[in-house]
């Protein structure tokens, strides 16, 4: 295929045959082999498409659909996928509730004297104006608890300590007058964060929204709608695209500036 293109870009004279006509013929034939170029392309876009397509075919139809109808007429115990997928958000759910009223405190290792996390989390409560009793307990997840804490140091830059508030609006207390810490006249204070405590799965997705927005970030086209900043990338179709979320996963998806 190359070597014929070659052949039809160095299209040769020929003799008895004017110099107009000669030009016409080339003309004619290098608009052919733009056009086959063109659709040399087209064909290799759609390929991979097609391939990626079939292998979300396969990935779907790897497991069984679910019976709706047993489920409907309360037989839910009747189908295997159901009864999976109804374990999986029961346990969810379940997590979700057991941290509804915490939070999580990423705190520098530093701080973590000999006092305890407890004397700790008092004076992060009363530096940023929460009634120290609105904590019921606290718990720590990550960093060493017991032995010299000089190590300690040396192996955790931070340490995250779980705090059990009394209810969903301490929680939100807490939440809202962490901002405070970064106004502390205590340097090491400004560098502690305290957020919601999400379950494993809120954790994945926030990471992979993360990434996503990184990504986009760095894409090197952009279009201003409706007042904000859309970046994407155009490809040889001519489509706008940027990475969207799709069952879990990055995806190359079509702008919705080509829907406008």
């Amino acid at each position: 295929m190359e070597e014929a293109f070659s052949l039809l870009e160095d299209w040769p004279s020929v003799p008895g045959q004017s110099t107009d006509t000669l030009k016409k013929m080339y003309k004619y034939v290098m608009a052919l082999v733009s056009i086959v170029k063109a659709q040399k392309e087209q064909i290799k876009e759609m390929t991979t498409e097609i391939t990626e397509l079939k292998k979300n075919k396969k990935e779907a139809t790897t497991s069984a659909p679910l019976d709706w109808s047993k489920i409907m007429a309360g037989e839910v115990h009747k189908d295997k996928n159901a009864v999976a997928m109804m374990a999986t958000m029961a346990n969810e759910m379940k997590k979700k509730a057991e941290r509804a009223n915490n939070v999580i405190a990423a705190i520098p290792a530093e701080l973590c004297t000999e006092g305890g996390d407890d004397a700790l989390v008092k004076s992060l409560t009363s530096e940023i104006g929460v009634a120290e009793s609105r904590v019921i307990k606290t718990r720590r997840i990550r960093g060493q608890t017991t032995g010299n804490t000089a190590n300690m140091r040396n192996t955790n830059e931070r340490v995250l300590i779980v705090l059990e508030m009394e209810s969903v609006d301490a929680k939100m207390a807490i939440l809202r007058n962490a901002k405070k810490l970064r106004e502390s006249q205590n340097k090491q204070y400004k560098k502690v964060y305290i957020n919601e405590d999400r379950t494993p799965n809120e954790r994945a997705a926030d990471k992979l929204r993360e990434e996503r927005d990184t990504r986009n970030a760095k894409l090197k086209e952009s279009s201003t709608i409706n007042g904000r900043e859309l970046k994407f990338e155009t490809g040889n179709d001519g489509k706008k695209r940027f990475l969207g979320i799709r069952n879990g996963e990055l995806r190359m998806v079509v702008s919705t500036i080509e829907q406008r």
